[in-house]
């Protein structure tokens, strides 16, 4: 009913009260709302606390997803040398995606902290790339397949990711019995505080998993790195009959920074008693294959400096200058170990602006580079 419909007068102390009448009608409903919402959160928080996460994470998955481009690559070998060089590549596609896009995804909440998020032109670009294993016949056909008209070969194929819709689940469900552990793994000269920021990033989508942020290695990481391998897997162990007692270990994950994720690997075949438990393997640019291809003249310049300065052991591993002969060094005794292999998920995430750990070798990937060294190439 309209408020004049109501007020059948025009006499400013009469209206004047009937419009105070009306506020605190609404104030009352307010009030009263407001009471059922405190009594509800009292009642449900994990409830509530579980939507708006999920809710959240949808969100930040669409503005994201802007950036995000997927690559699926299907080859017989993983030692396959890669086409072309994937780095100019990429980084030509991030400057076209940067002029070509719109960012709506990323500019779609009506109310945030602008502070959070950078400018669209300064988010990183992201390329995933699935390397799936198939039989040399299923490829050639696929080739075929992806041959344009004339027999032209077509471009890699890049799509990007869509944004989900509102029914799908922000996590995958919990397929498995005990407790999931991360392992965390600094870099060279780090230590366990490096890593917290990924704790507790994981910790918020997997609030039931524990964690185990390294400290073996604290300045000692100038040494051997089977040596810190081995300080890695007993400070696991010791964590797991800890934390894990009476076979409640349910997944095992590691996550590894630079050094980190050679000192993992280095680990490993002291840990073959949890292979059966293994999930994933993320190394965040470590140099797998070494320093024998880096770009960078400073990183150079400074790595000699630390060998002669330092007498850093694991350094001279990195560069294989270890051994006088390649295939002694640790890096070639390292790529024969068992351990990486027992991962059903093993993901190499390097960055093209890096100069410290060089692309290829964040990904272990053969370039262009290790093509044209007859000396060097067979070995790495």
């Amino acid at each position: 009913q309209k408020f004049s419909s109501r007020v059948k007068t025009r006499e400013p102390v009469k209206v004047a009260n009937k419009i105070m009448e009306d506020i605190n009608h609404i104030a009352a409903q307010v009030f009263q709302l407001w009471y059922n919402l405190v009594n509800i959160i009292t009642q449900y928080p994990q409830e509530i606390n579980r939507y708006l996460r999920s809710q959240y994470t949808e969100s930040l998955h669409d503005r994201w997803s802007e950036n995000v481009v997927l690559n699926t690559l299907r080859i017989s070998s993983f030692s396959d040398p890669s086409p072309g060089n994937t780095g100019d590549l990429h980084k030509m596609m991030a400057t076209s995606h940067r002029e070509t896009s719109t960012g709506d995804y990323l500019n779609s909440a009506s109310i945030e902290d602008e502070t959070v998020f950078p400018s669209f032109v300064d988010q990183p670009v992201v390329f995933e790339d699935l390397f799936i294993k198939e039989s040399a016949r299923n490829i050639k056909k696929l080739m075929e397949k992806s041959q344009g008209p004339g027999g032209a070969k077509k471009s890699p194929f890049y799509e990007k990711v869509q944004p989900r819709n509102g029914n799908a689940p922000h996590r995958t469900k919990k397929n498995y019995k005990g407790i999931h552990v991360f392992v965390l793994a600094h870099g060279f000269q780090g230590n366990s505080f490096d890593m917290r920021i990924i704790k507790n990033a994981i910790s918020l989508h997997f609030p039931d998993s524990l964690f185990l942020s390294s400290t073996s290695n604290e300045n000692n990481t100038d040494s051997d790195i089977l040596r810190m391998g081995e300080r890695l897997a007993q400070e696991v162990i010791s964590f797991i009959r800890e934390w894990c007692p009476l076979g409640n270990l349910g997944r095992l994950s590691f996550i590894g920074h630079s050094l980190g994720g050679l000192i993992i690997r280095a680990a490993l075949p002291n840990l073959r008693e949890y292979r059966q438990k293994l999930h994933l393997y993320l190394s965040l640019a470590t140099p797998h294959l070494g320093y024998m291809y880096n770009s960078s003249k400073i990183v150079d310049a400074g790595m000699w400096v630390l060998k002669k300065w330092k007498k850093s052991t694991c350094l001279q591993q990195l560069s294989l200058a270890d051994s006088e002969e390649p295939r002694h060094s640790l890096l070639y005794k390292l790529s024969m170990f068992d351990g990486i292999n027992w991962f059903p998920h093993v993901i190499l995430l390097g960055s093209y602006q890096d100069t410290y750990a060089p692309y290829d070798s964040a990904r272990i990937e053969v370039g262009d580079k290790v093509l044209a060294d007859t000396n060097l190439g067979p070995i790495y």
